[in-house]
């Protein structure tokens, strides 16, 4: 064996794959789950039932599992279809899985909320993560139905908080706000609301919730209590201090109406718990929220505030005026003809504002969200975009580690950033197509992970008329634009492991999945990446690439569980190098092999027949563009620092690492094959190419270089089976010269496979090692799998064993691989035994197809004596049916059973 094989110096038990489940009576094959395969009653990665949705609110909980989202559901092309259709959502695992909260399940609903519902804003109590409240109303139908439930058990049960009280004007005062207070012995929750005035017909209302619950106004005019003093307008957004049991201090963002007061302001008040009154600060020492720095720029008015944004550092208060601050975002229509109405994001220090990020003349920049994470004093801010790129499907978030420096702070953009935004068109900026994206961003409770939701949701501020209520890409008035959905838009749920630089896609994914096109695995078998392709055409077309993973060192801060438990999306894009271009629904996956990157950090893609190529560095968390010269038929790693390219017509381009990127300025070799189908490399410079069956009838089988490339030979001998054909370097290659073909046939005729050495080489006829007239048998071989017949479509050799596999076609009722446990046995005597592994776990696992090009079989382990080897296959049918597009949303079983990834853990090294 070469020193590349065997560099791994851990023992079976550290290395130890998750194998796919095995059956007590034998090794069988498995499915794997993969993405959108599994029931959304369990799971809800892809939403398969419902493939419109939008993410509009998400909120994280002390504990950072639990997490809640608010979520705007249609049908596949987007259209309410009935039923309760903005819904919540629950994780108690971090956002790995979702439980869908039926609003059924809220007590005493009416059955007019029960058929369409929208639910826009929910808080979860900071210290206690099993208390939740949700606002909701019916505003299409009956603004009078408007209510704020309560649950205090995770959402298993809910109680009305007999909202509206008196005083709340039916289908004007809508709910703008709700926040729950940390425990003072007592819990109190917070509702504002806004009807687009601004004058003091809106306000604050808090319930106490334990004893006699009953809402109480906080603001101006009020009845209840004359302890109050003023706060006028509406409520765009409040929030209970981080310390109210100590500080007792409610922050409010209001936008005031009134002449003399016109504009949005932050103000502050002390809350008396017992008397449940709020005495607020008078209006002179309210803060305008305004660019500072700028003398022409204006504070928004409520016909131009759509949304604001409110955070506090751990360690506020109320009392003190050195630890007073605020972070707050606006955003805001540009009513003025000379666009000075300004929107952005600033720190509050007691009453000094600081623009943080102006946002007022830039066409793209609108805030969604900001999240910070910190104290006073130290801490980091995220920020996530209104509008994304359509054509890129993403949204842009970024970060500042930062927040306290003067004038302004530097911000990091992502460069991975969160998805969205595809299949709209609002406008374009530099060449680029825009859509609402919307992400809200969030932190766990211990900073290392970043939370980002997106969704499609068209917000205007009130006085936007409602005429196009849901329609895509037109701002709708407050709220009533959170129904907006756009199908495929790839709005989902996101995490980030690098405060924002880079976003995963966990679940929740608004995207949609027609096909598995490849796999590739670390040669520990612990980190597996998965291909798809969606058949969309354009900006409603992006594929992507998935990856789930056994390796803590991978996962962290995420659980490291057993693969396929969760999947993430490491990469979305079209295959193409862009949206302009015809996509090729083809994508490729390559790892480094032989055991020369064993956990599997560098991976590469590459969409067929185009252009588009990328790679990673970090297991899938960046990637960096490649740039070839030539359409890309296959590709290769010969190593960590050396890749390389092949073309339909036999061109082969080297690409060394040049530690910043990987170079394309070497001239292509031509290995004079003409039509190319498959290319291995082995460390030292050899390359292998196999050709394609029209070549394979007319010309050579098989172009070798043992010099990078600078030279090539041809094996003039055609194949007697003259199909595509499937090439692989024995691991030990450096000493025996051995590779391996397996061709699939051509029309009339079977497929075989073929052991040669090169340079020097024999005839094909007496080097086919599955030809009983050579020696092969074997109790199942010539039972299961007739010599030859079906094809053969993949070609892989154990590193540390002597097994070899290769993937052959239909054989009866379903694809399987044949397997021998000597390939270096002696031909013709005593000739190679094979067994055929076409034992499924399903019992309707029937017409499965182990035949995707150009390599439908790729295995892991074996890195030393005694490591199991996991053996995995794509069915080469449309995944799910096509989505089951004919079938509907009731072919969760067929989902299943077509075009599923499968997975086989071979005992061959413990059972020699």
């Amino acid at each position: 064996m070469p020193q590349i094989a065997i560099q791994v110096k851990k023992t079976p038990e550290e290395v130890k794959p998750y194998p796919a489940q095995v059956s007590t009576v034998g090794p069988q094959w498995t499915i794997f789950d993969t993405p959108d395969s599994i029931p959304s009653s369990t799971k809800e990665l892809l939403n398969p039932r419902n493939q419109g949705a939008a993410i509009n609110k998400i909120a994280v909980a002390c504990d950072g599992m639990t997490i809640w989202a608010v979520v705007r559901r249609g049908d596949r092309n987007g259209i309410n279809q009935g039923g309760a259709q903005v819904m919540l959502y629950r994780s108690i695992d971090g956002g790995i899985s979702w439980t869908d909260m039926e609003y059924l399940k809220l007590a005493n609903v009416q059955s007019s909320i029960e058929s369409g519902t929208l639910i826009w804003d929910l808080a979860i109590a900071p210290d206690d993560p099993n208390i939740v409240a949700v606002a909701c109303a019916d505003i299409s139908v009956d603004p009078l139905l408007q209510r704020v439930w309560i649950s205090t058990d995770k959402g298993d049960t809910w109680e009305s908080t007999r909202w509206p009280p008196s005083g709340i004007t039916a289908g004007t005062d809508l709910i703008s706000v709700v926040d729950i207070s940390r425990d003072f012995g007592s819990r109190e929750i917070l509702v504002g609301t806004r009807d687009g005035s601004g004058l003091d017909t809106n306000n604050l209302q808090i319930m106490r919730l334990d004893g006699h619950r009953q809402w109480k106004i906080q603001c101006a005019g009020s009845t209840v209590s004359a302890s109050t003093s003023q706060l006028t307008g509406d409520i765009v957004a409040a929030k209970f201090s981080p310390n109210f049991p100590n500080d007792r201090t409610i922050v409010v963002i209001c936008c005031d109406g009134t002449p003399e007061h016109a504009g949005t302001w932050l103000a502050t008040g002390i809350h008396d718990v017992e008397q449940n009154a709020t005495l607020w600060q008078e209006h002179a020492d309210h803060v305008k929220i305004r660019n500072a720095d700028n003398n022409l720029g204006s504070s928004p008015r409520v016909d131009e505030i759509i949304i604001a944004n409110l955070e506090l550092p751990s360690d506020f208060s109320g009392d003190d005026a050195n630890l007073r601050r605020f972070y707050v975002s606006t955003d805001a229509v540009q009513n003025s003809p000379n666009i000075t109405t300004n929107r952005g994001v600033y720190r509050i220090d007691n009453k000094l504002i600081r623009t943080l990020m102006d946002n007022t003349h830039t066409l793209l920049r609108r805030t969604a969200s900001i999240a910070y994470f910190g104290t006073c004093t130290s801490g980091k801010l995220l920020v996530g975009d209104v509008l994304g790129y359509g054509n890129l499907a993403t949204v842009p978030t970024w970060f500042t580690d930062s927040p306290t420096d003067y004038p302004i702070p530097c911000w990091y953009p992502a460069l991975k950033p969160t998805t969205g935004a595809a299949g709209q068109v609002v406008g374009s900026s530099k060449g680029y197509i825009l859509g609402y994206g919307n992400a809200k961003v969030a932190w766990s409770p211990d900073g290392r992970l970043a939370y980002a939701a997106t969704g499609a949701a068209s917000l205007g501020p009130w006085a936007v008329p409602a005429v196009n209520n849901g329609a895509v890409n037109i701002a709708t008035a407050w709220p009533a634009g959170y129904v907006n959905v756009v199908p495929f838009d790839e709005a989902a749920f996101s995490i980030s492991r690098s405060n924002g630089e880079t976003w995963n896609q966990l679940s929740l994914i608004n995207t949609f999945v027609a096909k598995l096109t490849d796999v590739a695995l670390s040669d520990d078998g612990k980190t597996v990446y998965l291909a798809s392709v969606n058949t969309n055409a354009g900006s409603q077309g992006f594929d992507s690439v998935w990856r789930s993973s056994s390796n803590a060192d991978v996962t962290s801060p995420l659980p490291a569980l057993p693969i396929g438990t969760y999947w993430e999306r490491v990469l979305t894009r079209v295959t193409a190098v862009s949206c302009d271009e015809i996509q090729s629904n083809l994508a490729l996956l390559r790892t480094v092999p032989y055991g020369m990157d064993p956990t599997g950090q560098i991976v590469a893609w590459a969409a067929q027949y185009t252009k588009a190529q990328a790679w990673s560095p970090d297991f899938g968390e960046y990637w960096a563009i490649i740039v070839p010269r030539e359409i890309i038929q296959d590709f290769c790693f010969e190593s960590r620092t050396v890749l390389y390219n092949l073309t339909p017509d036999g061109l082969v381009q080297k690409m060394p690492y040049t530690e910043t990127a990987w170079a394309t300025s070497l001239p292509s070799s031509n290995a004079h094959i003409q039509n190319a189908h498959t290319i291995a490399a082995y460390p030292g410079g050899k390359i292998l190419i196999g050709a394609a069956r029209a070549n394979n009838l007319i010309a050579y089988p098989i172009a070798f270089s043992l010099n990078h490339g600078n030279s090539w030979e041809v094996i003039p001998d055609q194949l007697p089976t003259k199909g595509n054909v499937h090439v692989a370097f024995d691991p030990d290659f450096q000493n025996n010269n051995i590779i391996y073909v397996a061709d699939d046939g051509s029309i009339g005729s079977n497929g075989s496979i073929y052991r040669q050495t090169i340079p020097v080489y024999r005839r094909w006829v007496d080097t086919d090692i599955m030809n009983p007239v050579n020696g092969a048998h074997g109790k199942y071989y010539s039972a299961a799998s007739p010599y030859g017949l079906g094809g053969y479509y993949g070609l892989q050799s154990a590193l540390s064993t002597k097994d070899l596999y290769s993937a052959h076609g239909m054989v009866g009722q379903s694809s399987g691989v044949c397997r021998t446990r000597d390939r270096y046995e002696g031909v013709p005597k005593p000739g190679i035994c094979w067994e055929c592994l076409k034992t499924f776990t399903q019992v309707n696992g029937k017409g499965i197809q182990f035949t995707t090009e150009p390599s439908s079989l790729k295995c892991c382990g074996g890195l030393i004596i005694g490591m199991k080897i996991t053996l995995y296959a794509i069915d080469n049918n449309c995944y799910a049916n096509n989505h089951n597009a004919s079938a509907g949303f009731g072919g969760i079983k067929a989902a299943r059973e077509c075009g599923m990834l499968w997975a086989f853990t071979d005992d061959v090294a413990e059972n020699p």
